[in-house]
């Protein structure tokens, strides 16, 4: 693994609720490389934790954009721990927002954009959304409302 991953990117560790605090000490382009560095620690968290669940709260001021090797190894992550991790991010750019709502409904996977980490430390501590309202749930707050609307066009 890259050095620069690990000089970069910081994680710590909240017991209750359980969460790993990710961010990114200077403005950067995520790679495969740097997904990898974040996966690992939590593979090794949940392994310890056994059947309990993992919320990430990501602060993403730092993240300029993501690449095909991030987003592929974040998928690969989530198909092997189904239903255990549940993603939060805030203070990201619209690209990266952007990115975020895509892949999480391209994908089904559980992560959300946030303004504020208050409203993301809300979301991860809330139970998870069932059926329908999952899809909406994924959603950045600014534009649940209007791809809602849309979606009944």
């Amino acid at each position: 693994m890259p050095d620069d991953a690990k000089n970069l990117f910081q994680i710590t560790w909240e017991a209750e609720p359980p969460l790993a605090i990710v961010s990114l000490a200077e403005p950067r382009r995520a790679g495969g490389d740097d997904a990898q560095f974040i996966i690992h620690a939590l593979e090794g968290r949940l392994d310890e934790r056994r059947d309990q669940a993992l919320g990430v709260l990501s602060d993403a001021a730092s993240l300029s954009s993501v690449d095909a090797a991030w987003r592929s190894a974040w998928l690969a992550f989530f198909r092997r721990r189904p239903g255990r991790v549940r993603v939060s991010i805030f203070n990201a750019n619209g690209v990266v927002r952007s990115v975020i709502q895509m892949y999480a409904l391209g994908a089904g996977v559980p992560a959300r954009a946030f303004a504020s980490e208050q409203a993301a430390r809300a979301w991860l501590c809330a139970p998870p959304p069932i059926g329908d309202n999952q899809k909406l749930g994924l959603l950045t707050e600014s534009t649940a409302t209007v791809a809602h609307g849309r979606h009944h066009l």
